[in-house]
């Protein structure tokens, strides 16, 4: 049997796209609709942060009492639930690439999660990996659950995620965070990271992006995601 593409109708997708472009100017105002509108033809952009751990991390507050740990293969479950729009299999790939997901519970449920990786920086927005030093880490797809943002809920997530990669032996961890997301700004303030470049990026190809120079990390050049 021939296979076969199902598209929305043009007027669900218009008002999709429509509903999205209300959202991302109620959270970031005309400029981040801007480079949204950027990011969807042939130009990206992400701020790269660091938090250096010669440093202790404070103690979150959240709002509501919750646990913090690394996920095991059990709480695939929890994961996809949290993110129902997650890739079937993509918690379990990985793992087996030693990834580590820290998560944030309260009362048995996962309310915030996000990844750590040692030695090598994925940037799935870009669909590219940069290159890192030793003992560096990178966190990224960090995601609350959007009910409980602004609670500290995210800021407990991200204060265990550098206490699980010190305790790996990263002397400090780096991340991208959209400029445009301020509610991401929040947490990462509060744990004491700071901004150390803009990384730029233009389409070359349909998914395909190149970063413009100069590279933000110096250990080699970005390559695409496996």
């Amino acid at each position: 049997m021939a296979s076969s593409t199902v598209t929305a109708p043009e007027p669900l997708r218009e008002r999709a796209t429509l509903e999205r472009a209300r959202r991302v100017h109620a959270e970031s105002g005309w400029r981040g609709l801007w480079f949204g509108a950027l990011a969807l033809t042939a130009y990206r952009r992400v701020t790269l942060i660091e938090r250096c751990l010669d440093r202790p991390v404070e103690p979150a507050h959240p709002a509501i009492p919750v646990d913090t740990g690394a996920l095991a293969p059990s709480d695939e479950g929890a994961y996809n639930a949290l993110r129902p729009q997650s890739p079937p299999g993509l918690f379990r790939q990985r793992l087996e690439l030693e990834e580590v997901c820290i998560g944030a519970w309260h009362d048995g449920r996962l309310l915030a999660a996000g990844w750590l990786v040692m030695d090598r920086a994925p940037v799935p927005y870009l669909g590219l990996e940069l290159p890192l030093g030793r003992k560096d880490a990178w966190s990224y797809d960090g995601f609350t659950h959007p009910e409980l943002r602004r609670r500290g809920i995210g800021t407990a997530r991200l204060a265990g995620l550098l206490q699980e990669a010190s305790a790996l032996g990263a002397r400090r961890v780096l991340a991208a965070v959209l400029p445009e997301n301020h509610d991401a700004f929040g947490p990462t303030t509060r744990t004491g990271w700071r901004t150390i470049a803009t990384v730029r990026a233009v389409r070359v190809r349909p998914w395909s992006w190149t970063i413009i120079p100069p590279r933000p990390t110096r250990n080699g050049p970005a390559r695409r995601l496996r």
